[in-house]
């Protein structure tokens, strides 16, 4: 924490905010600079040179009471009858008010009347997010957010779903392969919340006004209903945007990645409409010169403080490169980039919309439905789902007694269908359990057959060469094309002689083992779960025989499935992963293509690090429950999951809670609580 702390200094943060940041967030510096970018940023100024020099200056009173003290004092000087008779009425009439926020829908569109002109913007559904906020770099990230707030015209996220809003009548095509080429994939229109247009704040006023031809003396509370009016401070709508307090901030861009790895946990509901503001320059510097003028006039400090404040966006616009913008909305939730009161538009730069745009919003879990598969809750209490149909293979990481094989279970219930779990240690229930100690497969090897075949012998940690795949063809084609298990060392010794028989002789007596065995009769029809075990045995030998089931069940889901595609009729549950699928060549291949087949695989490990690539990289679902902080790194290297998530299951796990990163293809990651076991 010591960097932090001296960042905390140069950046002028109290000593009193970082110290208490550096002790909440004592494992993770992102948190704590974020920790102290937040508390800065909802601090008023005055109580920020009030905490860094003492209170020099008493507070002042807000305006608006400032006014309705002056205009209690002119009404009651003249006649306190009136003022008693017109009081009631003013405080009604303020009461009564409307709100004034320039948005509104109409004929599905979102109306707004923002400072460069009346737009009608539409809404289109964000169906993926193909970037990883954790994974891009600053200057990746810079770039992505640039990209977003120039191809589209806002946001709309309602707790659950993403959608973009464009501009009506504007290429939708064009937008979708823009924001395609930045990772967001765009799908079709989405509805908008109804917001109703308001009267304008004017019309209480004005209705107050008509009391005047009554009563002359209630005209100073008339006075204060339109300048409550003028100045509207709420409304209807609540969570209206009001300001933004981060323009004096010159955010790091490893700031701005936290401020957007951490907006799923604070927003819960934000409607964002923006457009480029090309004259805010020139605006920006008539003001500064102004506030300059009337700061030296008037010897003002706060004015001083507020003339900062716009030099602080001069910067921004000029050495960082950022573009201004004309911004309006409705906010629910901690908002690191927007505080909740009056609804009007507010300048705003780049990376102040950063946590509007798909890279921190879209860390959600897919739509709960039929057909869905629920995982667990993530950490704003949402279920999160995950669907097979396109990409139904799984990778569990995690280390002993994490919950693995509890959640795969779990998982494998709500799918539905049939179960072979291949488990050296026998954890997994099911219909019928088979020793492969004393039972091998009804497996019959055919001239296609082969390359698995020597798969089973890898397995066992023999040697293959390919004089080995020569021997066992020849094998085959000697005992008609087609050889069941029981009988292949007797088809090998046949075709046994000088030239191969250091060959024959190398792999006989591991094909001669599992001949041994009695041949089980299985069958995973009818959505049967089927347990194959060593009791708890991990030798060469054991570890062979578990191969050899496991090529018999992937031979069985071809064989069953003449015309591919078929739909998801099996399950084979991989336990022990790293010690089981070491060095399998042909099952890895077959791995790819196994999904038209109907066959799902899931495959649970404790060390990732053994599995081959092509098992992790075509998993429609990772998982990396708890592990040990010593096997962050090479997990977060095997599994494209960066390593500071990860630290979430290494370091806040407890032995009484399961949880887990979870991720669906490119989307980013997310951090759920997995349901206690049954």
């Amino acid at each position: 924490m010591e960097e932090f702390l001296k960042w905390a200094r140069r950046a002028g943060i109290p000593q009193v905010v970082a110290e208490k940041c550096a002790r909440e967030h004592s494992t993770g510096d992102v948190y704590a600079y974020l920790c102290a970018q937040r508390a800065m940023a909802h601090m008023q100024a005055p109580q920020r040179r009030e905490q860094e020099r003492g209170p020099t200056r008493r507070r002042r009173l807000a305006w608006q009471w400032l006014s309705l003290a002056a205009s209690a004092v002119l009404t009651l000087l003249p006649n306190p009858l009136a003022a008693l008779a017109g009081a009631p009425v003013a405080v009604a009439l303020y009461a009564a008010r409307r709100n004034t926020a320039p948005l509104w829908t109409e004929g599905g569109a979102l109306v707004w009347k923002s400072p460069v002109g009346l737009l009608r913007l539409r809404a289109y559904r964000v169906e993926a997010v193909f970037r990883d906020v954790h994974g891009l770099g600053s200057h990746d990230f810079a770039n992505a957010v640039r990209a977003f707030t120039a191809a589209a015209n806002g946001i709309w996220y309602d707790g659950e779903r993403a959608y973009v809003l464009l501009r009506e009548g504007a290429d939708v095509e064009e937008a979708r392969a823009a924001l395609r080429r930045i990772g967001v994939v765009v799908g079709g229109e989405g509805e908008l919340p109804d917001i109703p247009r308001r009267a304008p704040g004017l019309l209480p006023a004005l209705a107050h006004f008509a009391l005047v031809a009554f009563n002359q003396l209630a005209l100073a509370p008339a006075l204060t209903a339109l300048v409550l009016s003028l100045v509207d401070r709420g409304g209807v709508v609540e969570g209206a945007i009001e300001h933004n307090r981060l323009l004096s901030a010159v955010l790091r861009e490893d700031e701005v990645r936290a401020i957007a790895a951490t907006s799923q946990l604070s927003l819960r509901r934000a409607l964002v409409a923006w457009a480029w503001w090309p004259g805010f320059y020139d605006l920006l510097n008539r003001t500064a010169a102004r506030q300059e003028w009337r700061a030296k006039v008037l010897a003002s400090v706060w004015r001083w403080l507020s003339t900062e404040v716009l030099h602080g966006v001069r910067q921004r616009l000029m050495a960082r490169g950022e573009r201004a913008y004309a911004a309006a909305g409705f906010v629910e939730g901690t908002s690191a980039a927007f505080e909740a009161g009056r609804g009007r538009s507010v300048p705003a730069l780049t990376y102040d919309l950063a946590e509007f745009t798909p890279f921190s919003l879209m860390l959600l879990p897919y739509e709960c439905g039929p057909g869905a598969v629920r995982l667990g809750v993530d950490d704003a209490g949402r279920e999160v789902c995950w669907r097979p149909e396109h990409s139904p293979h799984v990778v569990v990481v995690g280390k002993t007694g994490s919950g693995k094989t509890t959640w795969a279970q779990h998982l494998a219930r709500q799918l539905g269908v049939a179960v072979a779990a291949i488990d050296p240690h026998g954890h997994w229930r099911g219909d019928a359990s088979v020793d492969a100690r004393r039972f091998s497969p009804p497996l019959a090897v055919g001239l296609d057959d082969v390359d698995y075949l020597l798969d089973v012998l890898r397995a066992a940690g023999v040697a293959v060469y390919d004089v080995h795949y020569t021997v066992l063809l020849r094998a085959v084609e000697k005992c008609g094309g087609e050889a069941p298990l029981a009988r292949l060392p007797d088809c090998l010794m046949a075709v046994r002689d000088i030239t191969n028989a250091w060959a024959v002789d190398g792999i006989y007596g591991r094909l001669r083992l599992l001949a041994f065995a009695q041949t089980a009769d299985v069958s995973v029809e009818g959505r049967r779960w089927v347990v194959v075990h060593t009791g708890g045995s991990t030798s060469p030998g054991d570890v062979m025989r578990l191969v050899a089931w496991l090529y018999f069940f992937v031979a069985w889901g071809k064989r069953t499935c003449p015309r591919p595609p078929c739909p998801l009729r099996l399950l084979l549950a991989i336990d022990e992963g790293h010690v089981l699928m070491r060095h399998l060549d042909a099952l890895v291949k077959a791995y790819r293509e196994l999904r038209k087949f109907g066959v799902a695989v899931a495959t649970l490990t404790q060390s990732v690090r053994d599995l081959p690539r092509d098992v992790v990289e075509n998993a429609g679902l990772v998982a990396v429950l708890a592990i040990d902080p010593s096997a962050v790194a090479e997990t977060a290297a095997a599994t494209g999951i960066d390593a500071r998530v990860l630290e979430r299951v290494a370091y806040e796990s407890l032995p009484e809670e399961r949880v887990a990163v979870v991720r669906f293809g490119g989307r980013a990651p997310i951090y759920i609580r997995l349901p206690p076991p049954p």
